[in-house]
């Protein structure tokens, strides 16, 4: 601290007070307090031993899987079969380890599998089987698999959804918002590993991560190209990853007059129904 500091001897006589506080206020790299926290909290970090990942026992993953009859109730599977035949949903059921479970009639269960085989979480939705809408009246019908075992405190990783699927080495990658588009998505981009990060904001550099070395296309909804933009720009710079953020939405937006926030679903429906009106036509003549 400078010899400027503190009070005048004198100081009925000349007025001169410069306190300690002010001068750390002038001065707030030198403050010790600062300082102090600074050492204190990483040196907490450095003693502290890190805390294992927590993961899903296998025989809770399995229950959601071999359950024939819950199987055959998931709304979101019905919902599946609307777009495409039995054959390609089993196969889209088993790609993506889709479950199924009881916590709310007809709920699906999207499992977070990493590469190494891990299961993080479960993201347990409740969705409409004709419009593939998720369930709101009441409450939003989400909720995860961690949350509902209980017991220890679960110490939560999430990872992409898919993630399981990087072991194949030669496919690029797609990443959309949500499950339900990756696995529709999946279909329409057969060249891709498609999978979802779950959300708008949940590009986090964890979930991304995994996929270092791989060739990676970003596919956001209408409305949101510039945010997955710059999104990109951040995760080519901190992670080196190669990105390309497509602009296949905007451009469909622009020819069939989507709307914000319409994705791969909505451009798939928007196909279905001109089927379905065009064949509707043909018997009716």
């Amino acid at each position: 601290m400078g010899d400027n500091v503190g009070r005048c001897n004198h100081e009925l006589s000349c007025g001169y007070h410069f306190p300690p506080k002010q001068f750390f206020e002038l001065n707030p790299i030198l403050d010790w307090r600062t300082n102090w926290s600074r050492i204190n909290r990483k040196a907490t970090e450095e003693l502290l031993p890190e805390i294992p990942m927590s993961t899903i026992p296998r025989e809770v993953f399995f229950l959601t899987i071999k359950n024939g009859k819950t199987r055959m109730n998931n709304r979101f599977i019905i919902y599946l079969l609307r777009f495409f035949d039995f054959e390609t949903v089993e196969l889209l059921v088993e790609l993506y380890f889709i479950g199924s479970a009881k916590h709310w009639e007809g709920a699906v269960v999207f499992w977070q599998i990493d590469q190494l085989g891990r299961i993080r979480t479960g993201k347990i939705m409740k969705y409409n089987p004709v419009t593939g809408k998720r369930i709101k009246e009441g409450y939003d019908h989400i909720t995860w698999a961690h949350k509902l075992i209980g017991g220890e405190p679960y110490n939560l990783k999430q990872c992409l959804f898919g993630e399981h699927l990087l072991n194949d080495p030669f496919k690029s990658v797609m990443i959309v918002e949500g499950e339900k588009k990756a696995v529709i998505a999946s279909v329409l981009f057969p060249e891709f590993v498609v999978l979802s990060c779950g959300g708008l904001s949940q590009l986090s550099t964890d979930k991304m991560s995994a996929l270092k070395g791989r060739q990676v296309v970003l596919l956001p909804d209408v409305g949101c190209y510039e945010i997955w933009g710059k999104r990109g720009d951040e995760l080519r710079k901190s992670l080196g990853l190669n990105i390309i953020v497509s602009d296949f939405m905007e451009r469909k937006a622009k020819e069939l007059n989507l709307k914000k926030n319409d994705d791969i679903v909505d451009y798939l429906e928007y196909f279905l129904t001109k089927i379905l009106i065009k064949y509707e036509q043909s018997n009716n003549k």
